[in-house]
C-alpha cells in the first residue's frame, strides 16, 4: 500500500468515527441496548442466549454469536468462550 492509499484509509477512518459520534449522540442507549446479563447461564423467558469468544492473541480480539453451533466451532479452533453458566452465555438479547 503506498501513503496516498494509506493517508486515503486514515481519513476515512476519522470520518468514519467521528459520523459515528454524531449519531450516537443522536440516540439514546436505551433504544438500542436491549440486553440482560444471563442467571447462572440461563436466559429469561423472551430472550436468547449471545455467546462471547476471545482469541488470546496479543491483537485481543472478541467476536459474539447467537448461534451455538458457530461458537463450539470457534472453541474448536482455540477461541475461549468467555460467559456464565455451562454454556458459557454472556448476555441475552430479545428474541425479536
Amino acid at each position: 500500500m503506498n501513503n496516498e492509499e494509506q493517508q486515503f484509509l486514515n481519513d476515512l477512518d476519522k470520518r468514519l468515527w467521528n459520523a459515528a459520534d454524531r449519531l450516537r449522540s443522536n440516540v439514546n442507549p436505551s433504544d438500542y441496548m436491549h440486553v440482560v446479563l444471563p442467571t447462572v447461564g440461563t436466559c429469561p423467558s423472551g430472550t436468547q442466549p449471545v455467546y462471547r469468544l476471545f482469541n488470546n492473541r496479543p491483537d485481543a480480539n472478541h467476536r459474539y454469536t447467537i448461534d451455538k453451533a458457530v461458537r463450539d466451532q470457534m472453541v474448536a479452533q482455540g477461541w475461549i468462550a468467555e460467559g456464565d453458566g455451562a454454556d458459557a452465555v454472556a448476555m441475552c438479547a430479545p428474541t425479536t
